[in-house]
């Protein structure tokens, strides 16, 4: 499924527009007013899964074919809800373990995972050896991976390890660095002309914004984006379609020009400074629905907004997403941002170069128009558990 990453402007002031005060957008309000379907009402023979979203059934399938390093014919035949190959019954059974598991040791949490013990392989090892014993990594670093659960808490719950600042402190030399929050404040529009690149080739696409509403567009081959009432995803041979699982993790980090993820300072760990790259950085900490935390990394001196990590929810655990931000330059209207970003995700890595930004631009109301097409599945969206708008990232986040 083709899937466009967050836009420049809305992950940029992901964290910095949680300062403004702004008005939370109607995109992350309350969810639409028809539930999201379960798992079995959308797909067959579904067994464990009863009663969960049916948005992130796809992801977490994907999950388990990355977590074991196998396709998804490892366990299952054509069609796809037939029990014949014994694997897909053993995936049952450790489901269930791996839920008992974290359901009685660690209140619910998604601490423990398939890929705990498989690590990319079908057959995890259970036995220790002298050459694992040798060749075992260093230490882990001070500050928790995404998935993790958040140390405990400082006084106030706001200050980490080591020489770290407070998050509100972070937050406030990051919104000043994009150029400040009445500049932020003033923004009502924008259009992005840039280029997405990944390992095959690049490919033109324009992001055009405004309040609320957004489409990422690259011409005929697809758009995706909201248009007043629900993300989407569109292309010629599959029209419109909510958009769910990854999808939605990315779509859903665009929800208004100000993300309504807002971070609760109150939750937040700051860690560092510590090396990342050639850079020294704090890092941010926020627990998350789900088991979807975020790490965000800023930078010690110029207090901007390097990386977030994050990940789409699951049945399971978080898949990982990861934003890289560089070339920070003048946006026009004050505003500072970054005109060079990379997403990896846990398949694939694209990169988008901004040849151009204009801020507050005239956008015409009905860019926003939701493409024609038959849309393959109702529900809410596919927001999800976790997703931005109910956490503090989108997914992300």
């Amino acid at each position: 499924m083709a899937v466009h990453p967050a836009s420049l402007f809305a992950t940029a002031v992901l964290l910095g527009a949680s300062l403004l005060t702004a008005q939370q957008p109607a995109t992350a309000a309350a969810p639409a007013a028809a539930p999201e379907k379960t798992a079995e009402q959308v797909y067959k023979n579904i067994q464990v899964f009863q009663g969960l979203p049916a948005s992130e059934l796809r992801s977490t399938m994907q999950f388990f074919a990355d977590s074991l390093g196998v396709q998804c014919t490892f366990c299952h035949a054509f069609p796809f809800d037939a029990d014949v190959k014994p694997q897909k019954a053993t995936a049952r059974r450790m489901v269930k373990m791996v839920f008992a598991i974290n359901k009685d040791t660690f209140n619910g949490r998604p601490q423990v995972t398939c890929y705990t013990c498989h690590r990319g392989s079908s057959r995890p090892d259970s036995a220790l050896s002298v050459a694992a014993v040798l060749t075992a990594p260093p230490p882990p670093p001070a500050f928790p991976a995404p998935g993790a659960a958040p140390a405990a808490q400082g006084p106030g719950g706001r200050r980490g390890r080591g020489n770290a600042p407070a998050a509100q402190q972070i937050l406030d030399k990051y919104t000043q660095a994009l150029g400040g929050a009445s500049a932020l404040a003033a923004v009502h529009s924008e259009l992005v002309t840039a280029s997405r690149v990944n390992a095959t080739g690049s490919a033109d696409e324009t992001i055009t914004r405004s309040g609320d509403k957004f489409i990422i567009s690259d011409g005929a081959a697809g758009k995706s984006g909201f248009d007043g009432s629900q993300f989407f995803n569109w292309n010629p041979r599959f029209g419109s379609r909510p958009a769910e699982g990854e999808a939605a993790t990315l779509l859903q980090a665009e929800a208004g020009l100000y993300p309504a993820a807002h971070v609760d300072v109150s939750k937040a760990r700051v860690f560092g400074p510590v090396p990342m790259d050639t850079h020294s950085v704090y890092i941010m900490f926020v627990p998350g629905e789900g088991g979807v935390n975020s790490r965000y990394s800023f930078d010690a001196t110029s207090g901007l907004l390097l990386r977030i990590d994050t990940g789409t929810p699951t049945f399971i655990g978080p898949l990982p997403l990861q934003i890289d931000f560089s070339d920070y330059r003048a946006a026009g209207g004050g505003v500072t941002l970054p005109y060079d970003i990379t997403f990896a995700s846990h398949s694939q890595k694209w990169e988008r170069k901004i040849a151009s930004i204009q801020i507050n631009a005239d956008v015409p109301a009905d860019n926003f128009t939701l493409p024609a097409g038959t849309e393959r599945r109702g529900g809410a969206g596919g927001a999800g558990r976790g997703a931005p708008g109910r956490g503090p990232t989108p997914p992300a986040r």
